[in-house]
């Protein structure tokens, strides 16, 4: 398992549930208020056609949102997009790296 992917009970007080990226994270972070994690909600019509810095971005957006406080599992909402450019998926993990171990502050 890499370094830098770091579980805890904070990141999954309660299970996971999946959300797709039209569902507002600031909405569903505090309608669930910590008792399940949340997971998704990549943009994937996005990220297919944007260049990796917004692709960074959007990742590092999404985080600010719905990390804090633990509970978050950035993915897809439901698949990775074969479509979705190598550079773009290398600039989604450079961005958790970065910026996606708990603690987030």
């Amino acid at each position: 398992m890499p370094q830098w992917v770091h579980f805890s009970k904070e990141t999954n007080p309660g299970g996971a549930i999946q959300f797709d990226y039209q569902v507002d994270l600031a909405w569903v972070k505090e309608l669930l208020r910590g008792e399940v994690t949340i997971m998704g909600n990549l943009n994937y019509n996005k990220l297919t056609v944007t260049d990796p810095k917004q692709v960074s971005d959007h990742i590092a957006k999404r985080l600010k949102i719905a990390a804090t406080g633990g509970g978050f599992w950035l993915a897809f909402g439901c698949e990775i997009p074969r479509e979705l450019p190598v550079d773009n998926m290398k600039a989604i993990m450079r961005e958790l790296k970065r910026s996606g171990k708990y603690p987030i502050s």
